[in-house]
């Protein structure tokens, strides 16, 4: 009997296992899901397959595209380099010609200040000359002096002496310029309208009494510089050290020129017998000054330099951080509208 129960029992495990061999494939969410796993897992070691495949061509696109990156900042960095180093070159080509202009502007104003204070004066090649060369004995000198020069100098508006004269010596002054030519000559002053009047009774005049050239200035002979309190404080600063001083000029007439601002440079000159720190010396005879317009200084300076068709020139003052002002615009032979004022941000890299 326990034969035959063993026998019987495998015989059931045998028509199980067909039976369950017999069964139908999983329909249904059984079926997907043996179907997704099924091909989820060829595909991956298909796709892995090929990426190995395909993974040197792709490090080295992307090494390329970094390479490419990478020589195209260093060229480009290279080139504003470059650039740049030629920029600075040619801008201190151009410093360096307006240091010079605007020192041989002031070297004149001394020479005819040393002129008259010098009893046996020179010229400028150092030869002898007769004492009348003094450019303050006469106007006629004067005239001859500037005349020789002043087209050397371009950026010279005029070229004047100006006496210290006592109220009491005003009309012996006036007469020696009508004497010399100039009728109905008159001490002046300019009022806030422009109208030009005759200069107010004061203890000292300072007129620009000798004037070069004549022409354009005319209504600027005469004229009382101790009526305008900035230059008269600045012709009195010079007073205490004997050294030439730049001041800003703006014409009393209202002219207002093309481009920028005039400076006036003044030059104390004391008796040609006067020794330095000698406590007789009172003060200067006069002064001699200079009317020196930007734009005729600098314009011509630039003009001198094969400058770019396309370059605009902006010229700042440095006042060490201060102000940063602009002097003088030169606009390109192409510029045909208004300059566009630079960006704060990049004039404070141009003095960075």
């Amino acid at each position: 009997m326990g034969g035959s129960t063993h026998t019987e029992a495998k015989q059931g495990q045998k028509r199980f296992a067909a039976e369950t061999s017999r069964q139908p494939p999983p329909s249904g969410i059984g079926r997907l899901f043996a179907t997704v796993g099924r091909g989820h897992s060829g595909q991956s070691a298909n796709g892995t397959s090929r990426l190995r495949g395909r993974l040197p061509a792709v490090i080295v696109l992307f090494v390329g595209i970094g390479l490419t990156a990478a020589a195209f900042h260093v060229t480009r960095d290279l080139f504003r380099s470059v650039v740049e180093q030629e920029f600075d070159r040619q801008a201190s080509h151009y410093v360096l010609a307006l240091h010079k202009a605007t020192d041989r502007h002031l070297e004149l104003v001394n020479m005819a200040a040393g002129l008259s204070s010098d009893p046996n004066p020179v010229d400028s090649l150092s030869n002898p000359v007769d004492s009348r060369s003094n450019p303050v004995d006469s106007r006629w000198d004067f005239y001859r002096f500037a005349k020789d020069r002043l087209a050397y100098y371009p950026g010279f508006q005029a070229l004047g002496w100006v006496p210290i004269v006592p109220e009491s010596e005003r009309e012996a002054y006036i007469r020696r310029a009508e004497a010399d030519g100039l009728r109905g000559f008159a001490f002046t002053e300019i009022t806030g309208t422009s109208a030009v009047v005759p200069a107010a009774k004061r203890r000292h005049h300072l007129p620009l009494y000798f004037l070069d050239p004549y022409k354009g200035n005319e209504g600027l002979l005469g004229l009382d510089l101790a009526s305008i309190p900035g230059i008269r404080a600045a012709l009195q600063r010079t007073n205490r050290d004997g050294r030439l001083h730049v001041v800003e000029w703006k014409d009393p007439r209202g002219q207002d020129y093309q481009n920028g601002k005039s400076l006036l440079l003044v030059q104390p000159v004391f008796a040609a017998d006067a020794a330095l720190g000698s406590e007789e010396i009172t003060g200067p005879e006069g002064y001699i000054v200079g009317m020196v317009r930007l734009d005729l200084l600098f314009g011509t300076t630039l003009r001198e330099f094969t400058t770019p068709a396309w370059l605009d020139t902006y010229l700042y003052s440095d006042n060490g951080g201060i102000s940063d002002e602009l002097v003088h615009v030169e606009p390109s032979v192409l510029r045909t509208g208004d300059m566009p004022a630079p960006a704060d941000e990049e004039i404070d890299a141009g003095f960075a």
